[in-house]
């Protein structure tokens, strides 16, 4: 789901919202255990199978750092500790790894040694780099004492939070959950700032970017297609037109 589509702007957008408010009128954890619901469904939206990569590599990274933040300034555990987190940062690396290189350690040994390791078709799940350096992030906060306490429901809204999970940036813990816990008496000065960055993006996004894609998109593909520099300076129309010949 694209943040400058209708299902976002017109259907999943306002109705996350809607619903937030309304909760948070009652009770301000059930409104954030909604806005975790909604993030999941966010991810889901392009490829639901994703979720059973993500989630248990969620639980997994959780329980590291409570691993972690159990033996943060004990000075006889610090062995332990360093072992813990540099199994987790393993893991994560391990797990970004195979998705992204599989393919290419197989041909390169297909390549050098001879052998037959068949290819597979393998999808990078959506934010996939994102979420791992984060979580590597937020480890190595836990295990410096930066972070020291934190719930499962405060981990996970912090790392499956949709504006920021599959683009980014990569935020700190201790940055992102005070804003969570802010009273109603700032909503209408939240709404306003966060409907103008919104519409800003969007401009952007839809009038500037989408408006010289036309005339990007022929000269990057003709480079592709080995046509040279000179088409750099061709018009969009001429350069379209030799890739397509």
């Amino acid at each position: 789901m694209l943040f400058n589509s209708y299902e976002f702007l017109f259907g999943f957008l306002p109705a996350t919202l809607v619903l937030f408010f309304a909760l948070d009128r009652w009770s301000r954890p059930v409104a954030l255990c909604w806005v975790i619901v909604a993030s999941i469904g966010f991810y889901a939206w392009w490829r639901p199978e994703n979720l059973l990569i993500v989630l248990p590599s969620l639980l997994v990274n959780f329980a590291c750092a409570k691993m972690l933040a159990d033996r943060a300034g004990k000075a006889d555990r610090a062995a332990m500790a360093k072992l813990i987190l540099a199994t987790a940062i393993t893991f994560n690396i391990c797990l970004l790894g195979y998705f992204k290189y599989a393919n290419f350690a197989k041909q390169a040994m297909n390549d050098l040694m001879g052998t037959d390791f068949v290819l597979t078709q393998i999808i990078l799940p959506l934010g996939m780099s994102f979420i791992t350096f984060q979580m590597i992030a937020f480890l190595m906060d836990v295990h410096a004492g930066r972070v020291d306490h934190f719930s499962f429901r405060q981990f996970a809204l912090f790392k499956l939070f949709f504006p920021q999970l599959i683009a980014g940036p990569i935020l700190h813990f201790r940055e992102v959950m005070p804003q969570f816990d802010q009273g109603q008496s700032s909503r209408r000065t939240d709404l306003a700032v966060g409907l103008t960055l919104l519409s800003m993006g969007l401009f952007k996004k839809v009038v500037l970017a989408d408006g010289i894609a036309p005339y990007v998109t022929p000269i990057y593909g003709a480079a592709a297609g080995g046509a040279g520099g000179g088409v750099a300076t061709m018009p969009a129309a001429e350069a379209q037109e030799e890739v397509l010949t």
